[in-house]
């Protein structure tokens, strides 16, 4: 017991200590940028505003029940257009403002990038490329790609049309309930890899595709795992298992 006494003083002067660092951090880094004028958004509520642990576990709580979009979109309307939030002890910025996108996505693009975020996590899946990378490098990916997005091969859908009858062919003549996601969702792989590829994996083809189907289930949970990779983001490098 008294060992652990011991242990104690040790380790809630410690927690303490980091919590009023991190807290000082925070001021600091508000009142700069109030002094600067950029302006600060409301914040997320939190109990924990230092570390927002439990931001991250309802973030990831609705993730595995599909409900990431509609919490975010509540907390959209509860907060506005733009609000910050801290999770895992990171300032995170969520913004739905078209001047901010315009901003970001257009008008000052080479002062955003996404390789910090993306390119440690989605790197075993997809590599460096066009979705997780900047500067000279993402040209270059870009360059390879921008062919295939020409105004003429964008318009011709004829490729589509297959794959459009195939997704109808498995609907019940009798004009009962079916579930139409995992439909679209095939639909979307089907034409995609065809349109990028020049081969189709044919998921809807009508009979058994057991190749299709483990194409299929391998996409998904290496999608699943870059997504759970990019949400712990220091702990990306820890080991998944072998289905990932």
């Amino acid at each position: 017991m008294s060992c652990f006494l011991v242990q104690l003083t040790v380790l809630v002067p410690g927690i303490l200590a980091v919590y009023c660092v991190a807290y000082i951090w925070r001021q600091y880094q508000i009142r700069s940028s109030e002094r600067r004028g950029d302006g600060v958004p409301p914040s997320l509520p939190s109990k924990d505003p230092l570390f927002g642990i439990d931001v991250y576990l309802q973030i990831n709580k609705a993730h595995k029940q599909g409900r990431r979009s509609k919490v975010f979109k509540e907390q959209h309307d509860a907060l506005g257009p733009t609000f910050e939030s801290v999770t895992k002890g990171k300032g995170r910025v969520f913004s739905m403002d078209p001047a901010n996108l315009q901003t970001i996505c257009s008008s000052k693009f080479a002062e955003w990038g996404v390789a910090p975020l993306r390119l440690e996590h989605w790197g075993a899946l997809i590599g460096p490329g066009v979705m997780d990378t900047d500067g000279q490098y993402w040209k270059h990916s870009r360059g390879i790609l921008q062919p295939l997005f020409r105004r003429e091969q964008v318009l011709n859908v004829s490729a589509f049309d297959v794959h459009l009858e195939r997704l109808l062919g498995h609907l019940p003549p009798d004009g009962s309930t079916v579930g139409l996601q995992p439909l679209f969702v095939q639909l979307a792989l089907d034409f995609s890899t065809e349109f990028l590829l020049s081969v189709s994996v044919a998921s809807l083809s009508s009979g058994p595709n057991e190749e299709a189907s483990r194409f299929l289930k391998a996409f998904h949970q290496a999608s699943a795992g870059v997504g759970r990779r990019t949400q712990l983001l220091g702990w990306a490098a820890m080991p998944w298992g072998r289905s990932f």
